[in-house]
């Protein structure tokens, strides 16, 4: 793959909680990163859960090799938070990071 290939901005977000000075938990989500990725979407899936129609989207979402996403790293696309459900290397190399997403990230947190 050429790097023209990665050819949209993604935002890389990690989950943080920390107390406030009331003793509360503040709960925030924080970008880390922003890189070049290829977005690929999958397929796209409604069902009926709990009497509400919810729509599913899937994605692979393809960048340059970094050993700090996992499943715990939330992603920004066009507007839209996407929960990483896996992130792999590509074939087995370390060029690149598959991650596999899914929508329905909340942009106020888990």
């Amino acid at each position: 793959m050429s790097s023209g290939e990665l050819r949209y901005r993604v935002d890389l977000e990690q989950y943080s909680a920390s107390r406030g000075s009331s003793g509360g938990e503040i709960r925030s989500w924080s970008a880390f990163a922003t890189v070049w990725a290829d977005v690929q979407f999958s397929r796209g899936q409604e069902f009926f859960a709990s009497r509400a129609l919810l729509a599913e989207r899937n994605a692979v979402i393809k960048i340059r090799y970094r050993s700090d996403v996992s499943s715990k790293t939330r992603v920004k696309y066009d507007g839209q938070y996407y929960n990483v459900v896996d992130a792999m290397p590509e074939k087995g190399r370390k060029a690149y990071l598959l991650l596999y997403v899914l929508t329905g990230a909340s942009p106020e947190g888990i």
